[in-house]
C-alpha cells in the first residue's frame, strides 16, 4: 500500500504491527515545512529526528530504503510480527539491490536489528543533549 511518506506494511490479524519504509534516490533534503506548524516541543523532537537521519544518510550516501517506522503493539510483541515486517522491507530492498537504513533510540532494539543483518553505521547523542541514537545500515546484496 502506498503512503505519502512511503510504503505502509501491516501485519497480524487483528492488525498488530506496522512498518513504514521509503525508497530514497539521493540525499534527502530537510523538510522544514512541518516545523512551521508545530508546537515547540514537537519541533524540538522533529529537529532531533532530522539530525539523526542526516548523520546516518551522510554515513551511507546513495540510493537506499529508509525504515521510518516499525512498531508492534506490546501484547503482540515476541510473536515474530516485527521480524515479518522487517523482512518485508528487506525483501523490497534486496529486489532493488539497495541497502536499508534506520535510526533507533531504543537500546533494546539493537539485538533485533543485528539479528536481521543490520550494522551500526553511526551513533551519538542528539542536539540539545537529546537521547542517544544508533544509525543502522543493512548492506545491499
Amino acid at each position: 500500500m502506498g503512503h505519502a511518506q512511503g510504503e505502509v506494511i501491516g501485519a497480524g490479524d487483528p492488525l498488530s504491527g506496522v512498518a513504514i519504509a521509503r525508497r530514497v534516490q539521493d540525499q534527502p533534503e530537510a523538510d522544514t515545512s512541518l516545523s512551521e506548524t508545530m508546537h515547540p516541543l514537537d519541533e524540538r523532537l522533529f529537529r532531533q529526528i532530522e539530525a539523526a537521519e542526516s548523520r546516518l544518510h551522510a554515513a551511507s550516501s546513495g540510493p537506499h530504503w529508509f525504515l521510518d517506522v516499525i512498531g508492534v503493539l506490546p501484547e503482540y510483541q515476541g510473536q515474530g510480527i516485527g521480524s515479518s515486517l522487517i523482512q518485508n522491507v528487506i525483501a523490497q530492498a534486496e529486489n532493488d539491490k539497495l541497502p536499508v537504513l534506520l535510526v533507533t533510540w531504543q537500546p533494546r532494539n539493537l539485538a533485533f536489528y543485528r539479528k536481521h543483518g543490520f550494522e551500526v553505521a553511526c551513533e551519538g547523542d542528539g542536539p540539545e543533549l537529546g537521547p542517544h541514537r544508533w544509525g543502522f545500515v543493512r548492506p545491499s546484496p
